[in-house]
């Protein structure tokens, strides 16, 4: 039986069409605060994380994290952590926000799974295996984390005092520059994977 091949052309492409996810799913709970009482949040999860888990494989097909002990398998351990926080997804669209000992265990994965990827990124560029601006993508994935957790803290203090007349949709518009931000860096990320030619040999 004939299977379509996931090669890292087609992981690629499905990075690019899921990169705007995280911005529609957390633009639409904002807006309507009843979804997450639903199976939507875990379902949206899904859809975002399971290609970028795809683009991982990519990017481990082309040796990005080069050939050393902690370059092999970083990728592998970033695999694992979002393989776990899939699992929260699953049970959230299952029992939302069960509130659970293993939820909460689960849900610690979400944020475990964007430190692993912080360190892909680091080890991604500092191997330079990757060439031009395409070496510093995946850092810049890895960044959403602190740059999402920065603009939290900044935009109720800052908004206030630049522009006052639309400091009360502050979480709005903080939401709206993390869910860019990652739609920007993911499909950037999509875009590497579907992009750079695979290596012809493996070394060491």
């Amino acid at each position: 039986m004939n299977t379509l091949p996931l090669t890292n052309r087609t992981l690629g492409t499905l990075g690019l069409l899921s990169a705007p996810c995280m911005l529609i799913g957390m633009l639409l709970m904002e807006q309507i605060p009843e979804l997450k009482k639903t199976a939507f949040d875990g379902l949206s999860g899904l859809v975002f994380m399971l290609p970028w888990m795809g683009s991982l494989v990519g990017l481990m097909r082309l040796k990005a994290t080069g050939y050393s002990s902690f370059g092999r398998w970083i990728i592998p351990a970033n695999l694992l952590t979002l393989t776990l926080a899939n699992c929260w997804n699953m049970y959230n669209a299952i029992e939302p926000w069960a509130g659970t000992p293993l939820f909460w265990f689960l849900d610690a994965f979400w944020p475990i799974s964007m430190l692993t990827m912080l360190l892909v990124g680091i080890t991604v560029a500092r191997e330079g295996v990757l060439q031009g601006w395409l070496r510093y993508v995946p850092l810049a994935v890895g960044l959403w984390l602190p740059f999402t957790a920065l603009l939290g803290k900044l935009t109720p203090l800052l908004l206030p005092r630049l522009a006052p007349s639309i400091a009360s949709g502050g979480m709005l518009i903080a939401l709206t520059l993390s869910g860019v931000y990652a739609t920007v860096c993911w499909g950037a990320l999509g875009y590497l994977v579907r992009t750079v030619p695979e290596p012809l040999h493996a070394e060491g």
